[in-house]
């Protein structure tokens, strides 16, 4: 089996060569006990993952239940515990949906200026597993392949489902790709599928700077303190809840959203002057939209 899988700042996202698909904010935290579950609190579905040394929960579930989190913010993520944590929760949650796999090629991806960082997300992902969760898992990575973030979306457009090239603008087209994560927005461009360097680059700038600026607007307007990842749900729905009552943040959130989009337009002008030599520019990642 092929699962592709993208350890981004903000949310962790895999899909397996069958379909599946999972999603999770990348927040590793400390298990706690839970003192109190009741079949109608989904607590009892809740199990801590042991793996090695480490006994963790990840997700949504460390955000709302381990007094001790951390999550990924800078280049050293590969060398960090939680970058590899949040790879093993990403197999618990495959297993959960094909229980009896035991091999798999992992397909992932860095941020373009650390690229150069493959090898050790090779070394790190490659070998054996066991893991416990609910039950015990044991699969092997047997390969991994590691690609700068913005060629997976690119071959999601090149590419239909058995692999067969079915866009020629792009095949052999000069394309460049905008990919706004979390963290990082990443900055490509392919010229007949072959890879430009002096065109492509990131910038430290994505869609954590609007939460940040919601968040701090809620908390001095209506004195709410909210995580992070509370925040981010709130600005998909359009609205928060203040004392009961929903509260919409439509104009907490355009003004944010235009910084940024200034600050990302700015950085392709530098790589890309008016980009008159681009056949076709395609905006991804999760601050795309």
């Amino acid at each position: 089996m092929i699962l592709s899988v993208d350890i981004g700042y903000g949310y962790t996202k895999g899909i397996a060569s069958d379909g599946i698909r999972f999603s999770y904010p990348s927040v590793v935290g400390a298990a706690e006990e839970i003192n109190f579950t009741t079949d109608l609190i989904k607590g009892g579905e809740e199990w801590p993952i042991k793996y090695n040394n480490w006994r963790f929960f990840y997700g949504q579930q460390a955000v709302l239940q381990s007094r001790i989190q951390s999550a990924i913010f800078d280049r050293s993520r590969v060398q960090d515990h939680t970058f590899k944590l949040l790879f093993v929760a990403a197999l618990v949650e495959l297993s959960r949906r094909v229980p009896d796999v035991r091999h798999l090629n992992v397909v992932t991806g860095l941020p373009v200026d650390f690229f150069a960082d493959r090898s050790e997300v090779v070394r790190s992902f490659e070998g054996t597993y066991r893991i416990i969760a609910e039950r015990t898992i044991e699969l092997t990575v047997e390969s991994v392949f590691v690609a700068p973030q913005p060629f997976g979306s690119l071959f999601r457009e090149l590419l239909d489902e058995n692999g067969k090239i079915t866009s020629t603008e792009i095949e052999h087209g000069r394309v460049g790709v905008i990919d706004i994560g979390s963290y990082t927005t990443d900055f490509i461009v392919s010229d007949e599928l072959r890879y430009v360097q002096r065109l492509s680059g990131s910038a430290l700038i994505g869609w954590s700077k609007v939460v940040a600026q919601v968040q701090r607007a809620l908390g001095d307007r209506y004195m709410l303190e909210l995580m992070p990842h509370e925040v981010d749900r709130a600005i998909q729905q359009g609205e928060v809840r203040v004392r009961g009552q929903p509260v919409p943040i439509d104009s907490l959130v355009e003004p944010a959203i235009n910084d940024v989009r200034a600050a990302i337009i700015a950085r392709a002008r530098d790589l890309w002057g008016s980009a008159a030599s681009l056949d076709l520019i395609l905006v991804t990642g999760g601050g795309g939209p």
